[in-house]
């Protein structure tokens, strides 16, 4: 009798202690976290979801501890879930979490103790799933910014070329609702409401469905290479922040365009023929005339090879020195223009205009440091920081050369080939374990070489593209064109009625750099907000030197909140301004 009423007494001891404990805890009922269950030797899983929501600008923090990531609203996880994964009290957490109205975010579940979460029976592994299709007939709003057929079919790989492409998981449901069916009939994506919360599950890793497209190994995936609206890597980024938006209150989150504008449309060109020198005047003035700027990618080409005579040229460089001074921005084309610009190898970052030997040992080192030593050296003014390949080739090492001789923005992806239309931090190598460097890739999305852009097909092209702006802003992504300034005549016609039809829209129309410092500026920035009285505050972790003009964030509106206010890391009011569209306030500094 005396030990049962000693362990009672214990028990209410226990009890007390635990409540009093609880009570000391935080929460937060408004905030997302990544819980990382990912393991020291593969942490794709993690930086592939670190990935996709720094390019959607959902704040987040980052906790391997699962009582601490019970704390939160909602829970994005990374990394497998098997049984023997987490201990039977952090089971029990998540399951309450859940159950008390937390929100789960996940992929790759194997362990059946979670399976009634999850709302499902089992599952089967594979890399023979060559497509999911959406259905969005249930009108959920973690779907919403899939509204264009395009977004409702996700292309894993192309089945005439590869018998294998990435791995999927297809699960079999008990409670939950399918929104997503691969192709051998399984569920590539459900939710479900387990007690007062929601679980959502992903048959696709972040590491296949971000990190693979990212680093260009997709399997082909993609309908057409350039010129076409192929958003399969965006309906896993737009799904994670409709998540994030949907159970957050008031939702914000880091704006993808400057100024709170609906897009932003980037214009280059590549020089890279004898005729494109004088004839970029033309482009130049014309962009001029609507007070925009773009990017001239130009080739240094100083050696005459098989493929073509030198034309780096001092009457070139003078034409160059011209376009400059109308606003445009020259950057690198590399020195020959070569096919075999992927293939090279890395060469010696030392390498000089005087040591440089392109016909002999053409390197990446070499193509990338001495286009910009020319350049830098002939173009008044200069500092090259912006860079694309000759026929958008890709070295495997080439964003690593970049960032070594003081590059900063890269425009060689095909955003049709990625499947992606926001711009992203590159990689140092395409590679999955690779590291992410301080390069902004800007993929570019239109092209009017290769015949595309005709005489004869010019305004059914110059519509086309603008159908695609228009999805892409949608959206709230980019569009990036690139027209080779080697004839005037059609070509120069075709971006005068992109810019007049463009110009009377809230579009950021500019080159490269301006972009690219806008979101190199952005990948800075980390915040909180909360409700202050009826204010939203949010604080940035920046001084407001440090914060471009043009950086802003996008808010859902509540009955909350009557105004927002920024503040910088010293809690200094930064003045800015707002502009409402549809279901949200566009708030940025001024």
């Amino acid at each position: 009798m005396k030990r049962i009423i000693n362990s009672a007494l214990i028990g209410l001891m226990l009890t007390t202690l635990c409540c009093c404990k609880k009570k000391e805890i935080s929460y937060y009922p408004n905030k997302a976290v990544v819980l990382d269950l990912t393991t020291k030797n593969d942490k794709t899983e993690r930086i592939g979801l670190e990935k996709a929501l720094r390019i959607m600008g959902v704040p987040y923090h980052v906790t391997k501890k699962v009582d601490e990531a019970c704390r939160y609203k909602i829970i994005y996880m990374a990394g497998q879930i098997t049984n023997n994964r987490l201990k039977a009290g952090e089971t029990e957490a998540l399951y309450r979490a859940v159950e008390t109205g937390g929100v789960l975010v996940a992929n790759t579940v194997k362990g059946n103790t979670f399976f009634p979460l999850f709302g499902v029976s089992g599952f089967k592994e594979s890399r023979q799933r060559f497509k999911a299709t959406i259905d969005t007939s249930g009108g959920e709003s973690f779907l919403k910014y899939l509204n264009r057929p395009k977004e409702l079919v996700i292309p894993l790989g192309n089945k005439d070329i590869y018998d294998t492409v990435i791995w999927t998981t297809g699960y079999s449901v008990t409670t939950a609702k399918p929104v997503a069916m691969f192709d051998d009939g399984s569920t590539a994506l459900c939710y479900s409401y387990y007690g007062e919360g929601t679980t959502y599950l992903w048959g696709v890793g972040y590491a296949q469905a971000i990190l693979i497209p990212l680093t260009g190994g997709d399997y082909e995936a993609q309908g057409k290479w350039i010129n076409s609206f192929e958003p399969a890597t965006d309906i896993y980024l737009l799904t994670l922040r409709a998540i994030y938006e949907e159970n957050v209150e008031p939702a914000t989150y880091l704006y993808t365009i400057p100024f709170g504008q609906e897009s932003a449309f980037i214009i280059t060109h590549d020089n890279d023929a004898q005729s494109s020198f004088k004839n970029s005047l033309e482009f130049a003035k014309l962009e001029k005339r609507f007070g925009v700027r773009a990017t001239y990618f130009t080739t240094t080409k100083y050696i005459s090879d098989e493929m073509d005579t030198a034309f780096y040229t001092p009457d070139n460089i003078a034409y160059l020195n011209q376009v400059k001074d109308l606003g445009g921005e020259i950057g690198s084309h590399t020195v020959m223009h070569s096919l075999k610009v992927a293939s090279l190898p890395l060469g010696k970052p030392g390498v000089t205009r005087g040591t440089y030997e392109p016909l002999i040992y053409p390197t990446i080192f070499g193509e990338v440091k001495v286009s910009k030593e020319l350049l830098d050296k002939d173009i008044r003014g200069q500092n090259t920081v912006s860079y694309r390949s000759g026929h958008l080739g890709f070295p495997i090492k080439l964003i690593y050369a970049l960032q070594k001789c003081g590059y900063r923005y890269d425009s060689n992806f095909s955003a049709s080939d990625i499947m992606c239309n926001f711009p992203f931090m590159a990689f140092s190598e395409k590679s999955l374990k690779s590291s992410e460097s301080k390069i902004v890739e800007i993929p570019v999305i239109f092209d009017g070489s290769m015949d595309q852009l005709r005489e004869d097909n010019l305004y059914e092209m110059v519509a086309e593209w603008l159908r695609i702006i228009e999805l892409n802003a949608e959206n709230e992504a980019i569009s990036c064109i690139l027209l080779h300034p080697n004839v005037t005549s059609f070509k120069l016609k075709a971006e005068e009625m992109l810019l007049e039809e463009l110009s009377k829209r809230d579009i950021w129309i500019g080159c490269i750099s301006d972009f690219g410092d806008f979101w190199a500026n952005r990948q800075l920035i980390r915040f909180e907000s909360e409700i202050v009285g009826d204010d939203l505050k949010i604080s940035l972790n920046l001084h407001e030197k440090d914060v471009l003009s043009g950086i802003g964030f996008a808010v859902k509106p509540s009955d909350r909140i009557l105004r927002v206010t920024v503040l910088d890391s010293e809690g200094t009011i930064i003045p800015t301004s707002t502009k409402k569209r549809k279901d949200k306030i566009y708030v940025y500094k001024k």
